[in-house]
């Protein structure tokens, strides 16, 4: 477990050097083109890589206390933006939304006691609290589809999530411990949706899974596998001590799990009738819309580190 309060070394803050000067140079040449300096939809994939940025760092850099407060509020907005996907009577979604805030909270802030006790709280607190606010406020009545789709939320948004600021706690070996795990997490996330969408722009002609995200291609998707397995191969040895061949498999897999986020996220929001989750990130959407993909990247990248060798 990190410091309550601490700053993370100083190679951790060359490497955040580097992040910030491409977005910075991203974003400058973006602005330069008339096209996308005036059309909100082409500079929103770049310009919105800034307070996800300033967010991890926060998360991952000063210690135990920051971790919790940004991860804990993250899944708080997640957790209310996806519940509102789903269709349940007012007055179970209001017992739920309070119910699931407090989860998230509390299963956090328990992290700063003992990690596993926080995951325990996270995973299991769902399968309780959920079936027992429809018995008691709706009795049987929509028992399956409300129980299971506001279950299904809230172990999501705050159950696999969690896992997040597990990582960053977690005491792990490598040149930087937790601080370098959390920079590749929080790098290889980012690079995966940005570099499926170039790749996909570049060279999409072949949907993926039309039905649910009709702009994911194969080509897409195969563009970000090979770009992040090669920036996992960099990282990796550097950030976390991992093999050449360890750093690809991490950053392939990032993309793999990180999809399939972004497809249940895709999922709800059809399912619902709604485009975004929110509208929290001008031209990107909602917390969830951003942030999708981390759900199930979060529990693999947690397994892999803490299964390393020290």
């Amino acid at each position: 477990m990190m410091p309550m309060i601490r700053v993370a070394p100083v190679g951790i803050f060359w490497a955040l050097a580097w992040v910030y000067a491409f977005i910075a140079a991203s974003s400058a040449v973006a602005m330069a083109i008339p096209k996308v300096r005036r059309n909100p939809a082409l500079r929103a994939p770049i310009l919105g890589w800034w307070p996800v940025s300033v967010v991890g760092t926060l998360a991952v850099c000063f210690g135990a206390l920051p971790t919790v407060v940004v991860f804990a509020a993250v899944s708080v907005a997640l957790y209310r933006e996806a519940l509102a996907l789903v269709a349940l009577p007012p007055r179970l979604h209001r017992v739920l939304l309070v119910a699931g805030a407090g989860v998230a909270i509390a299963s956090h802030a328990a992290m700063l006691v003992d990690g596993s006790v926080g995951t325990l709280l996270a995973l299991g607190l769902p399968m309780v609290i959920v079936p027992a606010a429809q018995l008691t406020l709706e009795g049987s009545d929509g028992f399956t589809r409300n129980a299971g789709g506001a279950q299904w939320v809230m172990l999501s948004t705050v159950g696999l999530f969690s896992f997040c600021a597990r990582l960053v706690l977690s005491d792990l070996g490598g040149p930087y411990g937790a601080y370098g795990a959390g920079f590749v997490f929080f790098v290889l996330v980012m690079l995966s949706d940005a570099l499926q969408w170039i790749g996909g722009k570049l060279l999409g002609r072949r949907p993926l899974i039309p039905r649910v995200s009709p702009k994911k291609t194969w080509e897409g998707f195969l563009f970000g596998v090979a770009a992040c397995a090669a920036v996992g191969a960099l990282i990796g040895p550097a950030m976390m001590g991992l093999s050449r061949g360890l750093g690809v498999v991490l950053g392939a897999s990032v993309v793999a799990l990180g999809l399939f986020g972004d497809l249940i996220a895709s999922g709800w929001k059809r399912d619902a009738g709604v485009k975004d989750s929110g509208a929290v990130i001008p031209g990107q959407g909602g917390v969830l819309d951003r942030c999708d993909s981390i759900l199930f990247v979060a529990p693999w990248f947690y397994a892999f580190a803490v299964s390393l060798p020290r």
